[in-house]
């Protein structure tokens, strides 16, 4: 799927388009949330409250090419 579809599947709120956004970025925000706490436990949990705002916060993302998605998040 399309970063831009992604986002806007995200913003419609369906299940599948945030389950794709969080298998396509997960590891790399588990790994700057490890960069910042330093501990795995704690990465995980700010990890999920990470993505809970993401889905959250999707009516303010604008699309503005490849990556902008990645970026903003």
């Amino acid at each position: 799927m399309e970063e831009q579809i992604l986002a806007e599947g995200c913003r419609e709120g369906e299940d599948t388009a945030r389950r794709e956004l969080y298998d396509r970025y997960a590891a790399r925000l588990l790994a700057v949330c490890l960069r910042y706490s330093g501990d795995r436990a704690t990465a995980e949990d700010l990890m999920h409250d990470a993505f809970l705002k993401i889905y959250g916060a999707f009516d303010r993302f604008s699309y503005r090419g490849p990556g902008s998605l990645r970026a903003w998040m």
